[in-house]
């Protein structure tokens, strides 16, 4: 996995699981439910997924730092206000539960079983080389705020 360390984007991941998700809702009918409110609480979630990924990218940008995952070591301040003192990674979390909305909306329970592997491969082909990163160029910093919030909630 070292390989792919910081080189599959993370908005390419999404869209990997975001397919797999569709798929099993097209090729694996049975376990889908449908519900009234699917629709309605599938927009919610993937809003606000949207939105946690907007607000984080904003603040990277007043930060006036680096929103690209592929290289946190040019990062040029440590962001740790607004959203970032309630998650490490609020535009990960945000991915996630646009994900979630899209299970919802799909309909499909498999889909529920594909997001510990985007969880999974957020933490080790980007969290944890990003984290890696952030310690080597902010010290003890990063390492009081990494201790003091959660990585993802």
């Amino acid at each position: 996995m070292k390989i792919l360390k910081l080189k599959i984007l993370p908005a390419f991941q999404v869209l990997i699981y975001g397919s797999i998700i569709w798929l099993l809702g097209e090729y694996y009918p049975m376990a889908t439910i449908n519900l009234p409110s699917n629709s309605l609480v599938a927009i919610v979630l993937i809003v606000l997924g949207a939105f946690m990924v907007l607000i984080g990218g904003i603040a990277f940008r007043k930060a006036r730092t680096t929103v690209d995952p592929r290289n946190p070591h040019n990062s040029s301040s440590l962001v740790i206000v607004g959203i970032y003192r309630y998650t490490r990674n609020p535009m990960y979390v945000g991915m996630l539960m646009s994900l979630l909305g899209l299970v919802v909306y799909v309909g499909n329970v498999s889909g529920v079983f594909v997001l510990p592997f985007f969880i999974w491969s957020m933490n080790e082909l980007q969290i944890k080389w990003e984290e890696k990163a952030l310690l080597e160029k902010f010290g003890e910093s990063y390492r009081e705020y990494k201790n003091r919030v959660r990585r993802w909630v």
